[in-house]
């Protein structure tokens, strides 16, 4: 069963989204994504080409959610 935590802080700055993100690429051992970068370096110029495209560029920048799963309990298909 997938465990989610909510990480109480979140951004309000360019910034911090990039910091966020090369600590979470760093730490994770399979990133990939969905409709962006498998590349965590190029996932911040991903994200921001959608908030401009629909103007939401000010206030909060993002949310940090960590999802978990039990070693061999899903594939990567799966998720997909």
């Amino acid at each position: 069963m997938a465990i989610i935590k909510v990480v109480k802080k979140s951004g309000k700055t360019k910034t911090s989204l990039k910091s966020a993100v090369k600590y979470i690429g760093e730490k994770a051992c399979n990133t990939f994504g969905i409709n962006c970068s498998s590349n965590y370096y190029q996932i911040v110029n991903d994200f921001y080409e959608t908030k401009e495209y629909f103007n939401k560029l000010d206030g909060r920048q993002y949310r940090h959610y960590i999802q978990s799963f039990a070693p061999n309990e899903i594939s990567k298909n799966e998720i997909m």
